[in-house]
């Protein structure tokens, strides 16, 4: 299926700026440049949900895996998630054709809901750890 000019200009935008992101996530480390400060958590002195993402991302950009598990649970995840994310809408917007993905719509659910699931959970429990309390 044949996509119109400015949906390609939207794949490409998003595309380019997934690909700066993991460009960024080579060169920057986020301790060097004080990139790991977080607003909730200097506020409240817990972690949030997205604690540990950066480093994550820094981790896996240097294939160092188990390092990016420890940062966050499902950096490694989610960073595999925008590859593939940049690389469909980068050959969108170069050939003008969708790509096609037809999932079921209980599936879709299910995974979505499962997916906020074990963040939130996953996040609960690491703050229940810089509680003391397990």
């Amino acid at each position: 299926m044949q996509m119109n000019t400015d949906g390609r200009i939207i794949r490409g935008t998003i595309s380019l700026i997934l690909f700066a992101l993991f460009i960024a996530s080579f060169f920057l480390n986020p301790l060097k440049y004080n990139l790991n400060r977080c607003g909730f958590k200097e506020m409240t002195g817990y972690s949030c949900p997205s604690c540990g993402l950066t480093r994550s991302f820094f981790s896996v950009s240097h294939l160092h895996i188990g390092d990016a598990f420890s940062f966050h649970l499902l950096g490694p995840v989610i960073y595999l998630f925008f590859i593939l994310l940049a690389l469909r809408f980068g050959y969108e917007a170069a050939t003008g054709n969708r790509i096609q993905i037809s999932i079921p719509s209980p599936l879709l659910k299910i995974s979505l809901f499962g997916f906020s699931g074990i963040w939130l959970i996953y996040w609960i429990i690491k703050v229940i750890m810089e509680m003391g309390m397990l």
